[in-house]
């Protein structure tokens, strides 16, 4: 599918079926591809705005929760002023902090993994 249509939209979905079947690294690789650079003002933008929250939530899966700071962090910095009932902006931020805690040596519960 790639090959026949490099978009943001199949890059999104084929990075979306590797992290559900368990390909973390594919999914990593895919979505780091997607989430740089991202081009503003066309309808394909929406995947590559998102990218790096899903890249963050395949680090933290991986077991990598310094990748997975790093990656929300990227998320969240994007905007300056980010639409605060978004799901991804809500889940992305109590997912960083709780990180964040965790490397501080507090606890923290574990983020639910829905996807």
């Amino acid at each position: 599918a790639l090959q026949a249509d490099s978009g943001a939209v199949v890059l999104e979905s084929l990075a979306h079926g590797s992290a559900m079947a368990g390909r973390l690294d594919e999914a990593a690789a895919m979505y780091e591809r997607l989430a740089s650079p991202i081009q503003f003002g066309w309808e394909g933008q929406h995947p590559g705005r998102l990218a790096a929250y899903w890249l963050a939530r395949v680090r933290e899966r991986e077991g990598k929760p310094a990748l997975a700071r790093a990656a929300y962090e990227r998320f969240l910095s994007g905007w300056t002023q980010p639409d605060s009932a978004l799901h991804s902006v809500i889940d992305a931020r109590t997912r960083l902090e709780q990180l964040r805690r965790r490397e501080r040596g507090g606890s923290a519960p574990e983020p639910p993994n829905d996807r």
